[in-house]
């Protein structure tokens, strides 16, 4: 059986960097997201109702400083 859906747990931390990355796609990159894997606004949507129940106390920019790749 193919999966279509996975679960993945992330902190706020994690979040936050996503949204913040989906506000500075630009707008020519958005148009063939949005043509190819669907609405950014819509996945911004639903990643920003589940980050605003978090507590954002512990957001740190000190918790990234290392790249991962």
């Amino acid at each position: 059986m193919t999966k279509t859906e996975v679960s993945i747990e992330l902190n706020v931390n994690e979040l936050d960097i996503i949204l913040k990355s989906l506000e500075l796609v630009e707008n020519g990159d958005e148009i063939q997201i949005n043509r190819s894997s669907g609405s950014i606004n819509t996945l911004y949507d639903r990643l920003y109702y589940h980050y605003s129940q978090l507590d954002k106390s512990s957001i740190t920019n000190e918790y990234y400083a290392e790249s991962s790749f």
